[in-house]
């Protein structure tokens, strides 16, 4: 519903892509949004006006209309002599609250898209943090966890269900996030396992270790102790030596039982 003889105007855009249409200017188009959405989708252009854009509705078989069918009952309490002013006030009022609503609706569904593109973009850079992942010891995470939610995410945001937009890429973040996570615990657990086995090697090698000195060690001591221990040979003591203080200063004798010499 317009006021008078005001030209109609209106304007279109794609959350998805942020491709925009708009019509202005017009005067006989009887649905200017569906002229804007043409604009978007069918023309080389951004903004159309007038008879240029009346031009492109024909062209794209939109209904045209008549002046007098823009004709409502405020114009004609205003236009009218001694017209009721305040029937037409109500009427604007009740417009007016009517296009707040409207607008209403736009700015929730607005924040719906953004809010929706977001979760896109965080889904996006948890599946690609997947896909780039590497964390040694053998372990790969395979396939592309979360990617085909994303990809049910993108469908849905350009048919312009955010809502399913937002739980979809939620999904496929969590998905990512998940591998992620179980790959690096077994990271973790191998990690570990390597460290165990080192120790229990070098546990091992220095146990050799000691094992072998010990066993030098002891074949050492045999070996001294038989090359000057007390055993003699043919049965007596192969040398003494003696002193005293009242006879001779010392005597030497052997196993053969008589004194060689005195000093």
């Amino acid at each position: 519903m317009r006021l008078i003889n005001e030209p109609l105007e209106a304007a279109v855009m794609n959350g998805a892509d942020l491709e925009t249409g708009a019509a202005c200017g017009l005067e006989h188009v009887k649905n200017p949004i569906l002229l804007a959405k043409a604009v978007m989708e069918k023309s080389p252009y951004v903004y159309m006006y007038g008879k240029g854009a009346e031009a492109l509705a024909n062209k794209c078989q939109l209904e045209m209309v008549d002046q007098s069918y823009y004709d409502d009952e405020i114009r004609h309490a205003l236009v009218r002599e001694h017209g009721d002013w305040n029937a037409a006030n109500d009427m604007a009022d009740q417009l007016t609250a009517d296009t707040a609503r409207q607008i209403a609706i736009l700015e929730k569904e607005l924040e719906e898209a953004q809010a929706a593109v977001a979760a896109l973009r965080r889904g996006s850079a948890e599946v690609r943090n997947a896909l780039d992942w590497t964390g040694g010891y053998g372990v790969r995470i395979s396939g592309s966890p979360g990617a085909d939610q994303l990809e049910h995410g993108r469908v849905a945001l350009s048919q312009g269900d955010y809502l399913a937009t937002q739980a979809l890429s939620m999904k496929a973040a969590r998905t990512a996030a998940n591998a992620v996570i179980s790959a690096t615990n077994l990271v973790a657990r191998r990690r570990r396992e390597a460290q165990r086995r080192a120790a229990e090697e070098r546990r091992r090698r220095e146990a050799s270790r000691r094992r072998s000195s010990f066993s030098t060690s002891s074949l050492s001591s045999s070996r001294g102790g038989s090359m000057f221990g007390g055993g003699g040979i043919g049965g007596g003591s192969r040398g003494s030596f003696s002193s005293s203080s009242g006879g001779s200063r010392s005597s030497f004798s052997t196993g053969s039982g008589f004194s060689r010499s005195g000093w």
